[in-house]
Formats: structure tokens, C-alpha cells, sequence
């Protein structure tokens, strides 16, 4: 097994969010809070010591994401308790030691005007953030450029909680009986990018559904326990999202703002072979020395844009007698990029990525 290092979740109060929880019950739907998932599995692993003594990487137990979605809860705004985990960091005699460098915190939230009272304190630390700023990428890179820290580990995004929701509703079959099969899938708004604007002219294809969802409406509030105990509408795109994927082959995973995107990992989860429009997507994916990216598959984008429907075409025929291997190899690696999954290993790989690539130099408290 590879070598895990002992870890120290800091238990002051003014570093613990999980207040928070109450204030967004509904958490798991929104894909930018991996920073809840993440600890989650944080919290069961064997390193884990209490003795921060022992610890040779110190875990901050922060909701950034979270806490901007919470703002005034629980007696408190977004801006005091960042300020208040500030003066409680820069109080702690284990982050003066070293300066943050043995400092982890997650967050793959693109909102980094969040952190700006902990700033200063992360310059020397370590994010576990949605993409590394260094990798390659085509565009303008302006939030890859506004990074501030000392090391990135690159993690998913949380994906839908329908999927898995679904998938256990029904073990023996992924679509539900009545529903369409798609040959290829995409739903989302259209009117974002020039790779989005092309994709209207795909769903000429036999068996292709793509569903424009004005940016307004793509993310509506709620989530699994929401739609059971409040506004089951606010949640409807969602799970109709979830229901679509898991009725589709291929799922189309075209660039956004960035050259990732959390459709990505949302049909990994519905068991729908990604079928990606980005060229510097395979440089940000996480763990890529242990997982096994076989079953992603490419459009070039210049091929995209020349001819959408051509592209697109091409690939769904070419890759149709392979999807039997093509979601077994998907099934394979759901476990080390899904937090969701049984046997989920997403703590575990980070952790090793930070020992080989982010812990510094001089540290030896290491375990199996």
C-alpha cells in the first residue's frame, strides 16, 4: 500500500464549519462543495492522528463554498467567520512552525474573492483545488492566474447526488423503463461559449438530446433532501439531468470557462461514457498517475468547430461497439474519482499526491 502521511484536523472552534451543514442541508447538490465530501472521508482514514505532534500535513476543516452559499447563519456572515479562522490560524503555534508550509486546505470552488481574509496565510500552503494553474490551457487563464498558493492538488468536482440516487432506485437497469435511450447527451446552457453555441446543430443526429437550460435556471437551489422536504421543483432540472445521463451512451463534455467541468464527473457517476470538447482537459484531471483514463473520450476542438455534427457523429459510430468496455473501464475507476462511491478512495489518492508532490522536503512522520 502506498505511504499515507499522519494528518491533524484542527478541532478549534473558530477553524470548525460544520455548523454550516445546517445552514445548506442540501450541500451535496452543488458540485463546488468538495471541500464537505472531502473531509467526510478525511475524518474515517487510519493516519489520522490527535496529537498534531505526530502530524506531518495539517488538515484545515474549512467550508469556503459552503460559507458563501450559508452567508448570515447561524449568527454569523461569510466575512467574520473567514476572519475569525484567519485570527485563529495565525494564532496556532503548529502553522507558525513552518509558516503553512505542511498546511492543507480543500476548496474547489472558483470563488476565490472567499478566501480573501485567509490570503496571506495560505501563501505557503497547500489547495486541493478544481485544476492546476500551471498545467496547459488555451484562453485568457485569468482564475488560473489569480492562484495564490504555494502547491495545488488537483480533485473532483462532487458530482449530481442523483446519480447514485437513481442507480440504487433501480440496480438492475439504469433507464427507467418508458425513457428514451439517447446515442449522445448534453443539457445545459448553450449560450456561454463558442464550443457551447455549436452544439444546437448535434441534435440532428438519430438518438442525440441536447437540452438548452438558460444559465439562470441550469443551477437551481435544493438537492436529494431538499426535493424530499421543501420545493421538490427547485430540484427538477437536476434529477431530470441525472435521469437523461443514465439513459445515454456517450455525454458530452464540451469546454466552459475553463477546461474542466463538473458534467464530467456527473457522468462518470450516471454510469455515460464522457465524450469531451476540451484539448487541455486530460492536463487537469486528478490522480492521473494511479487512474486509468482509458474510457475518456476526445473531440478535438478544431474538428468540433468546423463541423459539430460531423464531429460528433464520427465519434458515436466509431466508439458504439466499444462501450461495453468502455463503462466497464469507467466502472473501474469510479471508485478514485467519485466521492460518492462504495469504496470510494478520492482522501486516500490526494493524500499520496501531496506526499509525493506537496509535502516539503524536510518531513518523515509517514504510515501504511
Amino acid at each position: 500500500m502506498a505511504l499515507l502521511p499522519r494528518f491533524f484536523i484542527y478541532e478549534d472552534a473558530a477553524l470548525d464549519h460544520s455548523a454550516l451543514l445546517e445552514c445548506v442541508p442540501a450541500w451535496e447538490s452543488h458540485d463546488q462543495s468538495a471541500e464537505v465530501a472531502m473531509l467526510r472521508q478525511l475524518e474515517r482514514l487510519p493516519t489520522r492522528t490527535s496529537s498534531p505532534a505526530d502530524a506531518a500535513l495539517f488538515v484545515l476543516p474549512l467550508f469556503p463554498y459552503l460559507s458563501v452559499l450559508a452567508a448570515n447563519c447561524s449568527g454569523s456572515t461569510h466575512l467574520l467567520r473567514m476572519e475569525a479562522a484567519a485570527a485563529s490560524l495565525h494564532a496556532s503555534r503548529w502553522y507558525r512552525r513552518r509558516r503553512g508550509a505542511d498546511h492543507l486546505l480543500v476548496t474547489n470552488t472558483f470563488h476565490l474573492h472567499a478566501l480573501r481574509p485567509l490570503r496571506p496565510l495560505l501563501l505557503n500552503a497547500t489547495l486541493a483545488w478544481f485544476e492546476s494553474p500551471t498545467a496547459p490551457r488555451r484562453g485568457p487563464g485569468k482564475l488560473a492566474a489569480a492562484s495564490f498558493w504555494r502547491c495545488t492538488l488537483v480533485v473532483p468536482y462532487v458530482p449530481s447526488p442523483f446519480c447514485r440516487q437513481q442507480r440504487l432506485a433501480r440496480p438492475y437497469r439504469s433507464c427507467a423503463p418508458g425513457r428514451r435511450r439517447s446515442s449522445v447527451f448534453f443539457q445545459g446552457s448553450l449560450n456561454v461559449t463558442s464550443i457551447r453555441l455549436r452544439l444546437a446543430s448535434v441534435a440532428a443526429l438519430p438518438d442525440a438530446r441536447i437540452v438548452d437550460v438558460p444559465r439562470a435556471a441550469a443551477d437551481p437551489p435544493g438537492g436529494v433532501e431538499a426535493c424530499r422536504r421543501d420545493d421538490e421543483s427547485s430540484c427538477a432540472g437536476k434529477l431530470e439531468f441525472a435521469r437523461r445521463m443514465l439513459c445515454s451512451d456517450l455525454c458530452l463534455v464540451p469546454k466552459g470557462d475553463t477546461p474542466t467541468s463538473s458534467r464530467f464527473y456527473s457522468a462518470i457517476a450516471c454510469g455515460c461514457v464522457p465524450l469531451v470538447i476540451s484539448d487541455d482537459l486530460k492536463y487537469h484531471l486528478p490522480f492521473a498517475r494511479r487512474v486509468n483514463y482509458s474510457f475518456v473520450q476526445y473531440i478535438r476542438e478544431r474538428d468540433f468547430m468546423s463541423d459539430p455534427a460531423r464531429a460528433v457523429g464520427t465519434a458515436v459510430s466509431r466508439l458504439q461497439p466499444r462501450l461495453p468496455a468502455l463503462r466497464a473501464a469507467m466502472r473501474e475507476a469510479a471508485p478514485d474519482l467519485l466521492f460518492d462511491e462504495d469504496g470510494s478512495r478520492v482522501a486516500e489518492n490526494m493524500l499520496i499526491e501531496y506526499s509525493e508532490s506537496c509535502q516539503p522536503a524536510r518531513e518523515s512522520h509517514r504510515s501504511r
